[in-house]
């Protein structure tokens, strides 16, 4: 998505709509932290189209949404990744989620 194509304000309403809807679904999951940098870089393509207007009540939600997808992209990438079958992804972590003794 382009700052330019967001001039036309119908764009922008839609851009904005979908970036709610997917970050409310992101957030409410265990989203990978490559989707939460992926809505980041959205929020702030949204925040650059505003331009001199970004003081305003949108504005201010953008950089709330901005905070709460970070935080969310921080913990993903510290957190462990499980398999589908609920075996921990790294051979450091033990099932209980806590490192394995002596690492």
């Amino acid at each position: 998505m382009e700052v330019d194509m967001l001039s036309d304000p119908a764009r922008f309403a839609q851009a904005v709509r979908g970036l709610a809807q997917d970050a409310h679904r992101a957030l409410r999951r265990s989203s990978s932290p490559a989707t939460l940098r992926g809505l980041s870089r959205r929020i702030d393509t949204l925040v650059a189209a505003l331009g001199d207007r970004r003081r305003g009540g949108l504005g201010a939600w953008l950089d709330n949404l901005g905070r709460e997808v970070r935080l969310a992209a921080q913990r993903a990438a510290l957190s462990p990744c499980l398999h589908p079958c609920g075996a921990m992804n790294s051979s450091r972590w033990q099932m209980s989620g806590r490192p394995s003794p002596g690492r």
